[in-house]
This record gives structure tokens, C-alpha cells and sequence, in this order.
């Protein structure tokens, strides 16, 4: 196994603090919750003994500062896509489009161009961007009509989180490789991959640009993100494929895009939010707004909309999320603007002071995705007329290279890890089968 990190995980990225600092809770940095109840992510949580807590909270809404309690549980989608007629209608358009593949932004605009339609409109756009970190104007519909019944076909609106932290899932099964018949490379980059029916040598460097001793093999399975696989060949992180993959992989990445998002999580000396945590059984602090089993805060801020505790557990940390175009501005920023924004976003969320926010943070943590050369980007989607690219990217060559992740899952499960698991077992099915 070739990795050009320091850790395994790719895109999970589960960080614990260090000793002394307030709890000891794992942090993600990447992927966080377990999206419904997936057969691969539940078979692997009871064979290593994790721990699965399901999201019971409440979700509360805020508008221009203005709090309000939302639904309770698992109804944060639901939620986030808006309820009213208008809402419903067009969803419901969306999700059963019978003509030729179209984007979301010309269905709105075919459809439902009317100034009536102008709230929907935006209340569906938003939560397109926000959770599938897609653009109105690329994303298929037919992809998103897929993608919704593959998550209600495993009970998608129930969320989960991992307590032991989302690494635990790649620790568990990078166990059950037989070390005999393992090596692993850590800090290794992949930069050319020469191939012939039945025999492949990758080509690698060290982090500080050393060309070390290549790889061989009968097959090799490729597992970079759709933003590594785009990439241009002189980048750091891309990786070239001699002779060039075929067409139709080719034309397979032009049909799917990357996702953006900006996630922070920001961590305070104590939940002050919550009405129960020790610091405020005596009542709330006058400049802090109370939310009683906080679990998602939905918000109209243009910067960072959404908000989550850690819920079902009780810490203090907020994490604030976008996804989608509104976040371009904010990906080319450096980290510690990105927080500062965070933090104003927040302010302006529960109608509070800066400064008293400032007095309670603790620390701030994250990780810019769409800047990392090892990822260029969150997760993927499917653009319009490209519904057969994640299986089209997804198929073998030659009986020699092979493709897995979350990008080549044909089953509507693209952008998950449990879409990405069930693509590694795919692709594992498929190397046997060719060599025997």
C-alpha cells in the first residue's frame, strides 16, 4: 500500500487532543457521521466492538440572530431542504424528473421560474450545497434522486457518530492484513503509474521530492480522490497513468466534479450553550444564548450556515460547515482567516458578541480539503449527463488497473465512506477473479 500521508485514512481524519487540554474526545477533521444504517459500517462497528451513538437532539434554526426550536432527532435533511408547499412541489419535481438529465439550476429555471417559487428556490439549493457540496448549475438531478433513495433504502435520516473516533474503522481493518503479505509505504508519493495487461511498476518519490525504489505488480488498485485523478501531471499529488487510461475513464472525470467544503470546529472552555453543563446550573450568562439539547443549529448566514454539537455526547465544541459554491471565497483563504470568519459567522448565528465568544474559545481546528494536494477537494458528484460516470470510472482495464473510492460507487452512495468501503470490496472481488 502506497500512501503519500503520514497516517492512513485518506479523507478520515480523526484527531484526539493533546493530554491537558479541556477532554479528551476525538475531533474529526474529516469524514464525521455514519449516514443511516450501511451494512459495511455497521458490520465492521460490531466486529470491532464500536461504539455507534445516534444523533437524538434537538435541531434549533436561526434567522437573521433570531433563535428558534426546530425538530427534534433525526429530521436535520428534512429541515435543511425546507417545509412549506412550494418546497414540497419542487422537491418533488426534482426527485421524480422524467425528461433528459438537466441541472438543478435548469429545473428551477424551467419549472419553477416564478417569484412564488423564489424561497424554494433557495432552500433547496441550499441544502444541495450544503450536504452534497454540489453547484446548482453542474449537479445532475436524476444523480440526486438517486442518491435520496439510496440514503431512505439504509433509513439515511437516522445520523450516527463513531465515539471511538472515525479512524477506528481503518485501524480495525488494516488489523485483519496479514503482515506477511503486507507492505505499507507512509510518506510516499505516487506520481507515475506504468501499466501493460498484466503487469504494472509505480513510480514513487519521498514528501521531500526523492525518487526511491518503484513498485511492481500484476494489478494495482487506484484509490485517489476524483481531485488527484484531475489533477494536472506536474502538480504535486497527481498521479500519471502511462500509456493514458482509457477514453472512457477520460470522459468519466469530465462527468463528475468535486465538492467543496469548509468545516471548523471550535472548541470552548465549556458548552455554554447547553443549560445543564456546570458553569450555568445557576442560570445562563447574560450575553450567551441557552439551547437545550443542541444538536443542529440551520442558519441564513451566507458565510456558515450549519452548526453541530458533538451530540449525543456533551462537549464543547461547535462545528461550522458550507459546502458548495458559497465556499469558494473561503477555501483560498489561509486557516487562521477561515476561523476568524467562523467565529463572526457564529456571532452573527446567536446574536452575540464577538468579544464574549472570543473570551470562552479555547481553540479552533481544521483542515483546508480543497488545498490538500493529496485530496483537491471533499467529496464527489455527478454532473448532468453523467450518470454513468462513477461506474465508467469504476471499471477495470485491461484486467491490470483497478478503481475504488467513493467516486466509482455506481449505487448512489457516492461522497460516503460507506459508498467508498463498498467499492474497496468491490474492486478486491474483481482483482481475484482476474488473477486467479
Amino acid at each position: 500500500m502506497v500512501e503519500a500521508r503520514d497516517r492512513l485514512g485518506g479523507r478520515i481524519w480523526t484527531m484526539r487532543p493533546d493530554a491537558g487540554a479541556t477532554g479528551m474526545w476525538p475531533m474529526e477533521l474529516g469524514a464525521e457521521f455514519v449516514h443511516g444504517r450501511p451494512p459495511d459500517i455497521l458490520g465492521i462497528a460490531q466486529a470491532a466492538s464500536l461504539t455507534l451513538a445516534e444523533l437524538a437532539g434537538t435541531n434549533w434554526i436561526s434567522t437573521g440572530g433570531q433563535l428558534s426550536r426546530g425538530a427534534t432527532g433525526d429530521d436535520v435533511e428534512a429541515e435543511e431542504a425546507g417545509e412549506s408547499e412550494e418546497n414540497d412541489t419542487t422537491w418533488e419535481t426534482v426527485m421524480g424528473w422524467q425528461g433528459e438529465d438537466a441541472t438543478l439550476q435548469e429545473v428551477f429555471a424551467t419549472q419553477f421560474a416564478d417569484v412564488r417559487w423564489a424561497a424554494a428556490r433557495e432552500q433547496i439549493a441550499r441544502y444541495v450545497q450544503g450536504y452534497d457540496a454540489a453547484d446548482p448549475a453542474k449537479v445532475s438531478v436524476r444523480w440526486l434522486a438517486q442518491t435520496e433513495a439510496a440514503a431512505a433504502a439504509i433509513d439515511g435520516s437516522r445520523q450516527y457518530r463513531v465515539v471511538d473516533g472515525y479512524d477506528r474503522v481503518l485501524t480495525w481493518l488494516y488489523a485483519g492484513v496479514a503482515p506477511e503479505r503486507t507492505v505499507l509505504a507512509l510518506n510516499t508519493l505516487a506520481h507515475t503509474l506504468r501499466w501493460t495487461p498484466g503487469a504494472v511498476t509505480v513510480e514513487v518519490r519521498s514528501r521531500d521530492g526523492k525518487e526511491l525504489e518503484p513498485f511492481t505488480a500484476r494489478a494495482v488498485v487506484v484509490t485517489a480522490p476524483l481531485g488527484v485523478l484531475t489533477a494536472p501531471a506536474d502538480q504535486l499529488g497527481a498521479l500519471r497513468f502511462l500509456p493514458e487510461l482509457p477514453q472512457g475513464h477520460l470522459a468519466a472525470c469530465a462527468k463528475l466534479a468535486m465538492g467543496q467544503t469548509v468545516k471548523v470546529i471550535l472548541r470552548f472552555r465549556e458548552p455554554f450553550w447547553d443549560p445543564w453543563q456546570p458553569a450555568q446550573l445557576g442560570g445562563s450568562a447574560p450575553e450567551t444564548p441557552i439551547l437545550p439539547r443542541l444538536s443542529f443549529l440551520l442558519s441564513d448566514d451566507a458565510v456558515l450556515p450549519t452548526w453541530w454539537t458533538s451530540d449525543p455526547l456533551l462537549t464543547p465544541t461547535l462545528t461550522g460547515w458550507a459546502g458548495g459554491p458559497p465556499t469558494e471565497h473561503l477555501v483560498r483563504q489561509a486557516d487562521a482567516d477561515i476561523a476568524d470568519q467562523a467565529m463572526e459567522a457564529l456571532a452573527r448565528v446567536l446574536d452575540v458578541r464577538r468579544a464574549d465568544l472570543d473570551r470562552r474559545l479555547e481553540q479552533w481546528h481544521l483542515h483546508n480539503w480543497s488545498t490538500d494536494p493529496f485530496a483537491r477537494g471533499a467529496y464527489s458528484y455527478v454532473r448532468a449527463g453523467g450518470m454513468d460516470a462513477p461506474q465508467q470510472l469504476g471499471t477495470a482495464v485491461a484486467g491490470t488497473v483497478f478503481f475504488a473510492g467513493e467516486a466509482t460507487n455506481a449505487d448512489g452512495h457516492t461522497g460516503t465512506v460507506h459508498g467508498a468501503l463498498a467499492t474497496g470490496r468491490r474492486a478486491a472481488d474483481e482483482v481475484l477473479a482476474a488473477i486467479g
